[in-house]
């Protein structure tokens, strides 16, 4: 999915998708952002490890992976509710503008 987000960028800013799909967009994309996090997190060898007994996640406790759990996830689910949210008032502004 993040590969899409540049040609979905794109399409919304040359008003080739509405925001409605943006909004869809970036609801599915936060979804799996979120299951990807806890599939690492219950695979990782903590006490409440629940998958991957055999071969636990370990690099996550290591230079430079210690990075994507620590800031760029954190990172890409702000922008993902941010722009959610964004997206929300703008159509809520609009609907008050009808009235």
């Amino acid at each position: 999915m993040g590969i899409t987000a540049p040609v979905i960028g794109w399409s919304f800013l040359k008003n080739k998708i509405s925001k409605q799909l943006l909004l869809g967009w970036n609801i599915v994309e936060l979804a799996l952002v979120l299951f990807i996090l806890i599939n690492g997190i219950l695979s990782a060898k903590f006490p409440f490890q629940q998958f991957g007994f055999e071969q636990p996640n370990r690099g996550i406790n290591y230079f430079p992976f210690v990075l994507l759990p620590a800031t760029i996830v954190p990172i890409v689910i702000w922008t993902h509710l941010s722009d959610i949210i964004k997206l929300r008032k703008k159509k809520k502004k609009k609907n008050i503008l009808k009235n």
